[in-house]
């Protein structure tokens, strides 16, 4: 039932993601008279988040993979996930903040209105300094737990834009 759960909402969150960005494009390009770039930017978009579900769907992070929390600790990315299914919101200091903080938005009133245990929820983020990290953290009050890792080694990772996935205890993405 976790597990439906999470990829419902995954899901939905890819969605709102991918239609946020299309109207920060349509915003941006408002500007500009050529209505064929502006077209061919709305659909790279969308082709970016189709790819992202399709390619990373039925793939396993290694058993190897490290992380570390926000004091510096490290642990394996299995143990901290458990037995339970979590949802995994991964992004980088390079990726555009308002994906981020509507991604944030959305999961706070998500997990309000649904009463989700926020533990369910983690992110993973590539920050040169941790002390960014932490900074960027409370500027858009990220009120979930927060691991440092340097690449998850999956397909998604090569688009330089912040996505969401589910995983279980044997670290499968759904």
């Amino acid at each position: 039932m976790i597990n439906k759960i999470a990829i419902g909402v995954l899901i939905a969150v890819d969605i709102v993601l991918c239609s946020l960005c299309v109207w920060a494009f349509r915003v941006r390009d408002n500007h500009r008279s050529d209505e064929k770039q502006n077209e061919s930017i709305k659909v790279e978009i969308l082709e970016n988040c189709l790819w992202k579900g399709l390619t990373n769907n039925n793939l396993a992070l290694g058993d190897d993979l490290k992380v570390a929390d926000m004091e510096g600790q490290t642990a394996f990315l299995k143990d901290i996930v458990g037995d339970s299914a979590k949802l995994i919101v991964r992004f980088s200091d390079t990726n555009c903040e308002e994906c981020i903080r509507f991604i944030v938005v959305k999961l706070l009133r998500l997990s309000a209105e649904q009463q989700w245990d926020k533990s369910k929820i983690l992110f993973l983020a590539s920050f040169k300094n941790p002390r960014d990290l932490g900074i960027f953290k409370e500027r858009l009050h990220i009120d979930f737990p927060v691991y440092i890792v340097e690449d998850l080694q999956i397909p998604a990772e090569t688009l330089n834009v912040p996505y969401c996935f589910a995983t279980d205890g044997s670290l499968n993405i759904y």
